[in-house]
């Protein structure tokens, strides 16, 4: 038995959590479009421009989809006392039926740990790449100033 709102994919009938053929497939999609390589922010703004409405017929954010994509249930596993720090999580396997494959999961897993790795180091060259700017700029108001008394 499955307690609270059913995450998309998936209804509930006769107090039991099943598979949802009219959502599943959107979840697939969006498990395949991070494969390809797209971030959160990039499926959620997709999915709003083709006006796939969420569950609770809001706008899709990127926490919104990053809740998909790091939800074991769409393998079968339900994740108990998952969000409390105070509790150490405690994993059912095999409570549902799956959407997606475990190999698939992990696949995303991966990536995401490599996207992760991959955004520091590109947040980094940001950062450095203003601080350069910066530096120029300053260096130019400087040259300028001191052609002014010259």
């Amino acid at each position: 038995m499955y307690l609270g709102t059913c995450p998309l994919g998936y209804k509930r009938e006769n107090k039991k959590m099943i598979i949802d053929e009219t959502t599943k497939d959107l979840v697939i999609r969006i498990f395949n479009m991070y494969l390809e390589g797209k971030s959160y922010q990039t499926i959620a703004n997709i999915l709003n421009a083709e006006k796939i409405p969420t569950l609770t017929n809001k706008q899709w954010k990127d926490a919104t989809v990053s809740k998909i994509i790091n939800n074991k249930i769409y393998v079968g596993d339900f994740e108990q006392y998952r969000n409390k720090q105070e509790k150490e999580t405690v994993v059912y396997m095999n409570v549902v039926e799956p959407i997606i494959s475990r190999a698939m999961y992990e696949d995303v897993q991966n990536q995401k740990e490599k996207k992760g790795a991959n955004s520091d180091v590109s947040q980094s060259l940001v950062c450095l790449s203003a601080l350069c700017s910066l530096v120029l700029i300053s260096a130019q108001g400087i040259c300028k100033s001191l052609e002014n008394r010259v």
